[in-house]
């Protein structure tokens, strides 16, 4: 579980928007609910893009009167205005390239503050050194090189 708490405590943020709220149901309550007694105003926008999954985030954030869902896909539509931190968990190492282009795009043109995602360490994050593995060898690309 990512210390999202510690990030909005250190940074003093006050909205959040969970690119991917649906993966984070089992630990999110625990946090939002120390949250919401330590941040005045605290705003979670909860974004999932699957209206089945959204049902199921709903009931865990009931709760919750600062939640704000959508299932606009945030790759089209981007953030909502106020959003001081995205955070992207489990979610980019699984989106097209293009579409986490165009999140870290938004992001910019909106001048959000913080971005908080996860890393696979350990894993390559290279395609291109997976298409040489794939073709054998040498890759062709260029005759001066031999990967």
């Amino acid at each position: 579980m990512p210390d999202v708490l510690q990030v909005v405590r250190k940074y003093k943020i006050r909205s959040v928007f969970d690119a991917s709220c649906a993966k984070n149901i089992a630990w999110m309550p625990v946090v939002l609910k120390r949250i919401s007694s330590e941040i005045w105003g605290f705003k979670y926008h909860c974004s999932e893009t699957n209206e089945e999954v959204m049902e199921e985030a709903k009931a865990a954030l009931q709760d919750f009167n600062f939640v704000a869902f959508t299932t606009d896909r945030w790759w089209r539509a981007g953030f909502p205005q106020d959003v001081e931190l995205v955070f992207a968990w489990d979610v980019l190492a699984h989106t097209a390239y293009g579409r986490v282009w165009t999140f870290f795009v938004n992001i910019r043109k909106q001048e959000i503050k913080y971005v908080l995602v996860d890393n696979y360490p350990g894993i390559l994050n290279d395609p291109v050194s997976l298409l040489i593995f794939s073709m054998g060898g040498n890759s062709g690309f260029c005759s001066c090189c031999s990967f």
